[in-house]
C-alpha cells in the first residue's frame, strides 16, 4: 500500500512537471512574440514621428486637399416592366426629374449630396450626385494625424510591454497560480480597461482632420470586456493560488 502510495505521488509530480513545461514553452513563445511586435511598433512610431517632424516643418498653407464626391446612379427602366413610371416617355421623365434638382437633397451616411445634372436617354435615367460641403484638410491636419498616430503606436507598445512581463512571468514560473503570474494579469486588465476609451479618442480625431465623420467619441466596448475578461481571470488565478497554498500546507 506505501508503495502504490509513493507511485501515485510520483506520476502525480510527473504530470505536473510535464504540465508546468507546456505552460512554461507557451510563455516563451508568447514572449518571443511580442518582443517582435513591439520592435515593429517602436519602428512604426520612430517612422511616423519624423514624419510628423517633417510635416510640421512645412509653411502652414504648402498643402490643401479637398475632399469632395460625387455620385452617378443609372435606372435602367426597361428593367422595371408593369412599373407605371415605365409608362412615361423620356421627355416626360426628364421634365419631372428635373423638377427634383432644386427641391431634393439626399442624405448617404451622414452626408448631403444634391442633384448637379440628370437626363433621360434611351429609357435609362442618369443622375449625377455632388456632395454638398467638401471637406478640405491642409499640412496641419496631416501632423495632428502623426502626432495622434504616435501616441496609438506609443499606447500599442505599452500595452505590448504589459502583454509580455506577463508572458515573461508565465514563462519562468513553477506554477501559474504564483504570485508574479496574478500580479502582471492585473497590470494588463488595468491598462487594457482605460487605454481602449484613449485609442477610440485618438482613431475619431485622425477621422475629423482628414475629413471623415470621427466628431463623437465612442468606445471600443470589445477592448473593455477582454480587459474584464483578464481581470476576471486574475481572481480566479488568485484564489486558485489560496486552494493550492491549502492543498500544499495539507500535503
Amino acid at each position: 500500500t506505501a508503495d502504490s502510495s509513493v507511485e501515485v505521488k510520483k506520476r502525480r509530480m510527473k504530470m505536473k512537471e510535464q504540465a508546468i513545461n507546456k505552460i512554461n514553452k507557451m510563455g516563451k513563445v508568447s514572449f518571443i512574440i511580442t518582443r517582435i511586435l513591439m520592435a515593429i511598433v517602436g519602428v512604426a512610431m520612430i517612422l511616423t514621428m519624423i514624419a510628423g517632424i517633417i510635416t510640421a516643418m512645412f509653411p502652414k498653407d504648402a498643402l490643401r486637399v479637398t475632399l469632395g464626391g460625387d455620385v452617378k446612379v443609372e435606372v435602367n427602366m426597361d428593367s422595371l416592366n408593369g412599373a407605371a413610371i415605365t409608362k412615361m416617355t423620356d421627355q416626360k421623365m426628364s421634365e419631372n426629374i428635373k423638377k427634383l434638382d432644386e427641391e431634393v437633397t439626399l442624405k448617404i451616411e451622414d452626408e448631403e449630396f444634391s442633384m448637379v445634372e440628370t437626363k433621360v436617354e434611351d429609357g435609362i435615367i442618369y443622375v449625377n450626385l455632388q456632395k454638398e460641403a467638401p471637406r478640405t484638410f491642409s499640412i496641419r491636419d496631416i501632423t495632428y494625424c502623426m502626432i495622434s498616430a504616435v501616441v496609438l503606436f506609443l499606447i500599442a507598445f505599452v500595452g505590448l510591454l504589459f502583454t509580455s512581463k506577463l508572458c515573461e512571468a508565465v514563462r519562468d514560473c513553477e506554477t501559474p497560480f504564483s504570485v508574479e503570474v496574478i500580479k502582471r494579469m492585473r497590470y494588463l486588465a488595468f491598462y487594457i480597461i482605460p487605454s481602449s476609451i484613449g485609442i477610440s479618442a485618438l482613431v475619431n480625431l485622425i477621422l475629423y482632420r482628414v475629413g471623415q465623420s470621427g466628431n463623437m467619441i465612442t468606445v471600443n466596448l470589445n477592448s473593455i470586456f477582454v480587459g474584464l475578461i483578464v481581470l476576471g481571470l486574475a481572481y480566479i488565478f488568485k484564489y486558485g493560488a489560496v486552494l493550492q497554498q491549502e492543498s500544499d500546507e495539507t500535503l
